[in-house]
């Protein structure tokens, strides 16, 4: 829908529609609707009428002439682009040159009083043609001319020239004013418009104007509004109401003019989320309610209150889940909040309000304090606490100091373990320093093959000093140094990528003899840098039987290395069979429940006691390990089970649990289970099998059925009695009818009346309870409605009361919705019985609402009051007596104020029926 045809569907609207103001007055559409009207509809009237007057013939010819004339100032206009806007200037040269011609009839006429008067109205009808202020200025300017002109031949005429001159200038200048006040009022609208089109179209806030009291329709929009929505203009109404449901606008609709209607919408915009407020209020115009929505593109305000989420979540879990000890304290060191973590640290010392710092480390704490005041923040003070048990630790602390609280937030980490690790790590380097300089083996350290560090026992083997050693590489220690030797190294070193440690002899020249060397090399990481680790083992001096000896004892060392292993192996076995027998004893334990699993093919690979002696008892039928489950299971289960079994099992594969109910038959009887199928993990997060855990709930079923059965006839019953005390009551009011017929006096027919009110108001309450779901309590606000309805009804014949409520929903009970709906018909009776005179119209306003459980019911009339002893509630009148006991028996408060009409307001707290406490 283009917006031509927006603007085109406005123009058409009724006369209660919305027509924003979009024309200029030049525009060619709007001046030839206007002239084709007078050229082809009134400027034939005025011809016909001149032909059958005895006007001049030229007034007859001038109206000939503008019928024929316009078509082509028309079509001068529309096929001419530079004349579009110029068609009202063609009708005002027409207007001059038909004025000419007139006033040429009226010299020719020697100024006869009929003629000045057929000129006068011509110059009259052409005022109001020109209806532009310059043009129109100069016209009244131009006939003044023509007829100063002729003012010897004026002298001649019947009328004086006085007043001949004197019309014609009042005409023009009344017109003249006219069209100035009429001029101005369009630059009014035009300047309003131009100022109400750059708001709407501010960038930032898009504007809906819509009409949703019969069919939801979009009237106008701005371009922002387009902008923000993502959408086109053509499909604006169908996309628009796409983001509002039916009961949003039924809220909408309700809405009170000065609330608001507010809502967000997300959607997905250049794979981005996207989030709009719609905020719709209530707009007012001159002819109807119409709802202005204001759309603003609020997805920066949604991100950054989701990030503030995010980043309070993760404050708090950085507070509360911290591994390290968080807390804050005030300047006196007093403790206000801290996590698990630090109380944990603390074993029970210190709890929120202790001081961490007591009078000891009081001298450090105020050099801490000196230090954040000037720098904010303190990092990694280390100090000693002594616990309430006695045990040392050792702390580091960081602080820093809110600006907002005025409180130091701190952590704190307990380096003991640390402490005790690093001393123990100084400990065992030194050592390994020792073992490292005194070792009988020479120990090298290489980078590639260069030498990099050497201990004193590869100075003595090899008779070189440390310096010249670390300029060296190993192979160049090594007795033949033959390319086959080489290769052989090279070999030996190769395997280091399969293996971290390899082992191989090599033969070195020592100091003073060739050394038979037992080569280790290690693979090591020092930050994260490969280095080889070399180690020479002197055996030249080691005969045959040292050697043997050796493997002996190496041997023995691997034997007794192997027998530990053995020992812990069975130790693992032990603890293995034990958890195994402790499980098997939990499964076998469950009496009541049904325990078995799959394979992931299906096939049953464990269960317990209780399933096998449940399915060999209920069907006659014995359950084997291995056996394909749905084989089973196929004649228990109907085909449509069996595929719906299949498909939950396919899903717990994937890891999903399912929880369900089936029916199983056999030729005893049906069961129902509760089924709860799980996945069975590995260590690695692989499902390896599926677990099955069933309960027989066929009795918990019998049960539910039989309570729900028990229920609805209940109901039945109830609704019943309702429906029963409904139509008893209807009957006496029948009766009191039918006797109100044989009764002449009118305030026994009043009295009669008055009755049969009171008792339909008990009639209505029991009708609803008979027609709604729930019998504990009626909706109120339904009940006036039909209440006050059918007595206005009643009572209202020779006046017309206009009804004004405003109900909210309250739920009362029936002990109290009988005698709230008396009170209410004695005080609604009374109004329209007593509030106006005869004749007289009258409104009855009605409130009903609920604050934190006090019901608030406010009756007022626009009536002539009563007099001052109601108000004092002094009255002995029947219904006034009667109002009074049942406020008493609703416990509840009774004001009347008689100054403005009568206004009653009930106060009473609302019981609650039993079922929801």
């Amino acid at each position: 829908m283009s917006f031509k045809f927006n603007i085109q569907q406005f123009y058409n609207q009724k006369s209660d529609g919305f027509r924003p103001y979009y024309n200029h007055e030049n525009r060619f559409g709007r001046i030839a609707f206007i002239h084709l009207i007078g050229a082809f509809i009134i400027a034939p009237i005025f011809t016909y009428a001149m032909y059958r007057s005895d006007a001049p013939e030229i007034y007859m010819d001038l109206g000939i002439i503008y019928i024929c004339t316009f078509p082509i100032y028309l079509l001068i206009s529309w096929f001419v682009p530079f004349m579009r806007d110029k068609l009202v200037y063609l009708i005002i040269l027409h207007v001059f040159i038909s004025t000419y011609f007139s006033y040429r009839s009226l010299g020719e006429l020697d100024f006869s009083s009929t003629a000045i008067f057929y000129f006068f109205a011509v110059y009259a009808i052409s005022s109001i043609i020109i209806q532009r202020l310059y043009p129109a200025i100069l016209y009244h300017v131009f006939v003044i001319i023509l007829l100063l002109n002729s003012h010897d031949a004026l002298d001649q005429s019947e009328i004086s020239p006085f007043i001949v001159v004197g019309l014609f200038l009042v005409l023009g200048i009344a017109s003249s004013f006219v069209i100035y006040v009429r001029r101005r009022l369009i630059i009014t609208i035009e300047d309003y418009s131009e100022y109400l089109k750059t708001i709407m179209n501010n960038p930032g806030s898009g504007y809906v104007l819509i009409d949703i009291s019969k069919t939801p329709t979009v009237l106008d929009y701005n371009t922002e509004a387009l902008r923000v929505l993502d959408i086109d203009k053509s499909t604006i109404n169908e996309a628009f109401f796409k983001n509002i449901n039916e009961d949003e606008i039924n809220n909408i609709r309700n809405l009170k003019i000065g609330n608001r209607h507010i809502k967000n919408v997300e959607f997905t915009k250049f794979n981005n989320k996207q989030y709009i407020e719609l905020k719709t209020v209530v707009l007012p115009l001159k002819n109807s309610l119409f709802w202005l929505v204001n759309i603003n593109d609020v997805t920066r305000e949604v991100l950054k209150r989701e990030e503030l989420e995010l980043k309070e979540k993760r404050y708090r879990n950085l507070y509360f889940r911290n591994k390290a000890g968080v807390f804050t304290l005030d300047k006196k060191t007093k403790i206000i909040d801290g996590n698990d973590s630090f109380f944990k640290m603390l074993e029970g010392t210190l709890k929120k309000s202790d001081r961490l710092f007591g009078l000891n480390l009081e001298v450090d704490w105020e050099l801490i304090l000196e230090s954040l005041q000037a720098s904010e923040k303190v990092n990694n003070y280390q100090t000693q606490y002594t616990l309430t048990s006695g045990v040392k630790k050792t702390f580091i602390f960081s602080w820093y100091i809110d600006e907002q609280t005025g409180y130091i937030e701190g952590s704190v980490i307990d380096l003991t373990s640390k402490e005790k690790a690093s001393q123990a790590l100084k400990q065992s380097e030194q050592k390994y320093r020792l073992i490292y300089e005194e070792s009988n083996d020479a120990i090298m350290l290489l980078d590639g093959d260069h030498l990099i560090d050497v201990n004193r026992k590869a100075e003595e083997l090899f008779g070189i000093s440390r310096k010249d050693l670390l300029e060296k590489e190993l192979f160049e220690l090594s007795h033949d140094k033959s390319i086959k030797y080489q290769k052989n190294y090279r070999f030996e070193k190769a395997k280091l990528s399969k293996t971290r440690n390899i082992r191989f002899d090599w033969l070195f020249k020592g100091a003073e003899y060739i050394i038979e060397g037992e080569v280790s090399l290690i693979e090591v990481m020092i930050d994260n840098k490969l280095y080889y680790q070399c180690v020479i083992h002197d055996q030249t001096e080691q005969n045959k039987l040292g050697k043997e000896k050796l493997r002996a004892e190496v041997a023995e060392g691997m034997n007794i290395q192997l027998e530990e292993e053995i020992q812990e192996r069975i130790k693992a076995e032990t603890r293995l069979q034990e958890q195994f027998l402790r499980t098997r004893a939990i499964f076998e334990s469950s009496s009541n429940t049904l325990l078995l699993t799959l394979s992931l093919d299906g096939n049953i690979s464990s269960f317990n006691s209780h399933c096998d002696n449940y399915f060999r008892t209920s069907f006659d039928r014995e359950i084997h390990e291995g056996e394909l489950f749905m084989e089973y299971f196929e004649k228990l289960l109907t085909p449509t089970r069996v595929r719906l079994f299949r498909i939950l099992i396919g899903q717990v594969k994937r890891g999903a649990s399912i929880q369900y109910e089936v029916e199983l038959r056999s030729e005893k009887r049906d069961f129902w289970m509760e089924i709860f199928m799980n996945p069975i993990f590995d260590t690695s997060g692989n499902v390896v099998e599926i677990s099955l855990v069933a309960h027989d709930i066929s009795e918990k079923k019998k049960a539910s059925n039989a309570m729900e059965s028990s229920l609805k006839e209940k109901e039945v019953l109830l609704k019943e009695i309702h429906h029963r005390v409904k139509n008893n009551l209807q009957v006496i009011s029948s009766i009191l009818n039918l006797q109100s017929s044989f009764v002449t006096d009118k305030n026994t027919l009043d009295i009669l009346q008055e009755s049969r009110n009171r008792i339909r108001s008990m009639a209505i309450i029991h009708e609803n309870l008979y027609r709604t779901e729930d019998f504990s309590s009626i909706k109120f606000a339904s009940y006036i409605k039909n209440l006050t309805h059918n007595l206005i009804a009643s009572y209202s014949v020779n006046r017309k009361v206009i009804l004004d409520i405003d109900l909210a929903d309250v739920d009362l009970v029936l002990d109290q919705a009988i005698p709230c709906g008396l009170l209410l018909n004695e005080l609604i009776t009374n109004s329209l019985k007593y509030a106006w005179k005869d004749g007289e119209n009258g409104i009855i306003s009605i409130r009903l609402k609920e604050v934190k459980n006090i019901v608030e019911l406010v009756i007022k009339d626009n009536g002539i009051g009563l007099p001052v002893e109601f108000e004092k509630m002094d009255s002995d009148t029947l219904g006034l007596q009667l109002v009074i006991t049942l406020a008493e028996q609703l416990d509840a408060e009774l004001k009347v104020d008689v100054k403005e009409g009568t206004e009653y307001l009930i106060k009473f707290e609302n019981i609650k029926p039993i079922s929801h406490v």
